[in-house]
């Protein structure tokens, strides 16, 4: 038998152990336990087997990720007890080559950066949390794109004015989910000296990992403008679903 189908029963054992009929859960308990020993599957073995890894649907043609992007990446991670990790790729893209009054001439590769994002978790997390990030950003971007500041302004006043405006916008969002943010996953690990200590297996993970985490950094904004976009993204509501909620699209944003 294959070690990802002997996870995954041993898995559904474990969750069937939680039933509210006591002689179910014992024996799903039991059998659980049986399988465990007789493939020698440790309590760490069987947590960090739920380890899944999901990558946004979103991307950004840059290699320098906005601040504000960074700040709601991190809010949906936090949502979700994800962890996050930034992949940066540059490709190579075939392109028309034109000349003024003659028209197509050829073709070049054209060198093209992208980053997305990709999000760690327990479960069905990490496609939740990328998800909602997706649906978040779309809503982000098109309301910083249809702010109107007024008029007087210049290209650049208006490039930091509309960074102010997403960063409060994103802080406004986060407001509205501050109490659905749960703490983070621990379990029990062995550690160098045999005591027992608590440890969260995603990060254990993330540390195996070549990529690093990208935290994200503030930089100079406008209070003014941030306060509007505060208050739109506060309009935002994001519902966190039950696990069995989740299991049918998991999310509800309006």
């Amino acid at each position: 038998m294959k070690r990802d189908t002997i996870l995954s029963k041993i898995r559904k054992l474990l969750s069937l152990s939680e039933s509210s009929n006591p002689n179910e859960a014992a024996l799903a308990l039991r059998r659980a336990r049986d399988l465990m020993d007789k493939y020698d599957l440790s309590d760490q073995d069987i947590s960090y087997s739920e380890i899944n890894e999901k990558s946004t649907n979103s991307h950004m043609n840059t290699m320098k990720v906005p601040s504000y992007v960074n700040m709601l990446a991190w809010m949906c991670a936090d949502l979700f007890r994800c962890k996050l990790l930034i992949d940066r790729n540059i490709k190579s893209v075939r392109r028309i080559r034109k000349r003024r009054n003659v028209g197509q001439i050829g073709h070049y590769n054209a060198k093209i950066a992208e980053a997305r994002f990709r999000f760690i978790g327990i479960d069905l997390d990490a496609e939740v949390c990328a998800y909602t990030f997706d649906v978040l950003y779309r809503k982000l971007i098109k309301s910083k794109s249809t702010y109107m500041a007024g008029e007087g302004y210049t290209r650049s006043d208006l490039t930091i004015i509309r960074n102010s405006y997403a960063v409060g916008w994103v802080k406004g969002v986060r407001g509205n989910i501050e109490h659905l943010i749960p703490a983070e996953i621990e379990i029990d690990q062995q550690g160098v000296g045999g005591e027992i200590i608590k440890v969260n297996p995603l990060v254990v993970y993330v540390d195996n990992l070549t990529t690093g985490m990208e935290k994200p950094r503030d930089y100079l904004v406008s209070q003014r403008f941030q306060r509007e976009g505060h208050k739109e993204g506060s309009k935002v509501q994001v519902n966190k679903a039950t696990k069995e909620g989740q299991r049918n699209n998991q999310k509800h944003l309006s």
